[in-house]
């Protein structure tokens, strides 16, 4: 185990479990399914410009078990996208079909991935990421519309300002792994962390997110992350720094023991003056549990 993973564990320890919310990754739940038909809107198999097309209606076999019951506009619109997708249409129309077939169902693949296709047809990237957005505000954590939106980045270039849109979505819940992911992907693509100016940045907003909620494991991740290429010796100073932060704020009663596990590192890392081979152990009804807290 890491000194990192150690201290990591060691502060989560120290700290009240908080519920950790469960991501339901099934698709169907996402869904709208009793949404009423809202008034003036009219379907997609009754428009004039959609008469070329036939809609396909959903399969579920010759005897569904369970079978869903969607609503009016959800059905109109998936058999209209069906319908589009044999034929491969790739159209302003088909553009705008999934835009309305991705807002009933964010967890959708093949309409994201349709939606991709045609945003390469069209070369018009210009809505996508105030798109991505809008669903992101919805659900922070959908992996396909994080998917698109690194994609589209990567893609058209359009770095500039992704950065503040991370941090912004951080300072709303600190605990989003998606966006902690976003933050590595931007940074990696763009000026990268062998500057040592930029990896003091990280390192520095890393701390201050993990002094918020020091059981976090996704800024935890981050920091080991960002240190694994150049080891602990890349950034002098951070073990000293983080067993400074338990001693001093998290765990007090065993201030002793983080000062000389401080000393410690600093000695092993080459940082420090030699120290005793003997450490002051934490007081027998203070040992810490190592065992690693539940993501």
């Amino acid at each position: 185990m890491s000194s990192v993973e150690e201290i990591s564990n060691s502060v989560a320890e120290n700290l009240e479990e908080d519920g950790v919310e469960e991501e339901n990754t099934v698709e169907e739940a996402e869904m709208e399914y009793d949404e009423p038909v809202k008034g003036g809107y009219i379907f997609y198999r009754d428009r004039k410009e959609w008469a070329d097309l036939e809609p396909v209606p959903q399969d579920d076999g010759p005897n569904p078990v369970v079978k869903i019951a969607y609503s009016e506009k959800f059905t109109d619109v998936f058999d209209m996208f069906r319908a589009l997708l044999k034929n491969d249409e790739k159209s302003e129309r088909a553009f705008a079909l999934t835009a309305e077939a991705i807002d009933l169902n964010a967890a959708n693949y093949t309409v994201w991935h349709h939606r991709r296709m045609v945003v390469e047809w069209l070369n018009d990237p210009s809505d996508e990421l105030q798109f991505v957005a809008e669903i992101l505000s919805q659900d922070a954590k959908n992996y396909h519309a994080w998917q698109h939106r690194q994609w589209v980045i990567q893609e058209y270039k359009m770095w500039d300002g992704e950065l503040e849109y991370v941090e912004e979505l951080l300072e709303e819940d600190v605990r989003n792994n998606s966006a902690w992911n976003q933050r590595h992907f931007v940074i990696s693509h763009t000026s990268g962390y062998s500057d040592p100016a930029i990896l003091d940045r990280e390192v520095q907003y890393t701390l201050k997110q993990i002094k918020k909620a020091p059981h976090n494991e996704s800024a935890w991740n981050y920091l080991k992350g960002i240190l694994q290429d150049g080891g602990l010796s890349s950034y002098p100073g951070l073990l000293e720094q983080l067993c400074k932060f338990l001693a001093e704020e998290k765990d007090t009663i065993r201030r002793e023991y983080w000062n000389y596990v401080s000393r410690s590192l600093q000695n092993t890392y080459g940082s420090g003056d030699p120290v005793s081979s003997d450490p002051p152990p934490p007081p027998s009804s203070q040992q810490p549990d190592m065992e690693t807290s539940e993501p």
